[in-house]
């Protein structure tokens, strides 16, 4: 009797944002979240910090990215996302205070 291998779980999948352009300059983005304890999403990845850098972009190309912050308001779950443009060397803010 052959048994079934042990099925595997990935639980951090390291997956780049977007593929890294060759001898670009990347974008850098600041996000403003209501609380501190807020979890941020680039492109669906989670993010360590608030203040990032995208992967290296194209000069004069733009790229866009999907932003997510995800933070508690009493006993309620609130998700808000952005869809943001950007180009090499812009500096982007993303401000989830502001509607």
């Amino acid at each position: 009797m052959v048994s079934a291998p042990a099925p595997i779980s990935i639980t951090n999948p390291i997956v780049p944002a977007v593929a890294p352009a060759e001898g670009g300059t990347a974008a850098h983005v600041q996000v403003i979240a209501p609380n501190a304890n807020a979890t941020i999403l680039f492109n669906g990845r989670q993010m360590a910090a608030r203040d990032f850098d995208t992967p290296a972009l194209e000069q004069g190309k733009t790229q866009t990215f999907t932003v997510r912050a995800l933070w508690s308001e009493g006993s309620r779950l609130v998700s808000s996302e952005r869809v943001v443009d950007a180009t090499a060397g812009a500096k982007i803010v993303v401000d989830f205070t502001k509607k």
